[in-house]
């Protein structure tokens, strides 16, 4: 299933293959890291599913490059709200830029707006056989289709993220979506999961996001 993945996305995002130095990056891993190498020796980064899927390349060609590869994007300061999240290496995410990551436990899912944490699958095969079958849980498919269909494509290095938070009642509708830069798209969530987190329900909390 993950061959099938892979045969049909588009990519690569990097021309260059991947260099020597990715074994050590994933080496605590263990199998899971060595599933990413092949992944990315395969397709140094790619986008599927109509872009609701990024897989991200090991590293960019240039600083600043978009989208940012996994050394990068793994910078522990872009975590600093989820705690926890430095045990675990981020190497794809949906199309709302919730990241999917490895760790001891398996694959996980991060919700950005709860800082909630779900163990997937123990396997990329299973990881990606969710994937498939069950496409607009784990990826926003349909919707992702839905507001390019309205909007035009999702720029290269932006998600989309939600107006009203889809915690605070937001809906899962292309009216509720906006386009926004990666970067941006964390930062305003983890601003809010960090409020979440540190107070009692019913408190007010403020959510601001900058669309691209």
């Amino acid at each position: 299933m993950l061959e099938k993945l892979i045969a049909r996305s588009l990519g690569p995002i990097i021309d260059e293959p991947v260099g020597d130095d990715v074994h050590a990056f994933v080496a605590r891993w263990g199998k899971l890291g060595q599933d990413l190498v092949h992944t990315l020796q395969s397709r140094n980064g790619f986008y599927s599913r109509e872009s609701a899927l990024l897989v991200r390349p090991f590293s960019a060609s240039r600083a600043g490059d978009l989208p940012r590869g996994l050394v990068a994007w793994n910078e522990p300061r872009r975590w600093e709200s989820y705690p926890g999240a430095e045990a675990f290496l981020f190497f794809a995410e949906d199309v709302f830029g919730h990241p999917f990551g490895l760790s001891a436990e398996g694959i996980v899912s991060l919700d950005l707006e709860t800082g909630d944490v779900e163990v997937m699958a123990d396997t990329f095969e299973d990881w990606a056989k969710l994937l498939d079958e069950e496409s607009n849980l784990w990826t926003g498919w349909t919707l992702a289709h839905d507001w390019q269909e309205k909007n035009g494509a999702i720029r290269v290095g932006h998600r989309l993220a939600p107006r009203r938070p889809f915690v605070l009642g937001g809906d899962y509708a292309i009216s509720n979506l906006v386009l926004v830069e990666e970067e941006e798209g964390i930062l305003a969530r983890a601003r809010l999961a960090d409020q979440i987190r540190r107070n009692p329900v019913g408190t007010e909390v403020t959510y601001e996001l900058r669309p691209a």
